[in-house]
C-alpha cells in the first residue's frame, strides 16, 4: 500500500462517512458517547456529531488532530 499516493490532507486508512454513520446509528443511541481511539481526520467524530452523539477522539499525529478540529468546527444545520 505504500506505493499508493494520498492527498496531503487525507489519512491512509479513511473510512466512508456513510458506513460509519450506519455503524454508529445501529450501535448507539442519541446522546451516547462514542470513543474513537484512532481518530485520524475525525470521520467517526463527524458522523457521531451528525447523529447527535457525543464523541471523544484520540490521535497521536498533530496534523490529523488539526484536520479533525477544523472539520468539527463546521456547524451542522438541521433542515426539517
Amino acid at each position: 500500500m505504500d506505493h499508493i499516493k494520498h492527498k496531503a490532507s487525507s489519512h491512509p486508512h479513511q473510512k466512508g462517512n456513510q458506513l460509519l454513520k450506519s455503524i454508529i446509528n445501529h450501535s448507539s443511541s442519541v446522546n451516547d458517547t462514542i470513543l474513537d481511539v484512532f481518530m485520524g481526520t475525525g470521520t467517526v467524530l463527524t458522523a457521531a456529531k451528525l447523529l447527535r452523539r457525543k464523541a471523544i477522539g484520540i490521535e497521536m499525529e498533530e496534523k490529523y488532530c488539526e484536520i479533525a478540529a477544523n472539520r468539527l468546527q463546521q456547524e451542522v444545520f438541521a433542515f426539517s
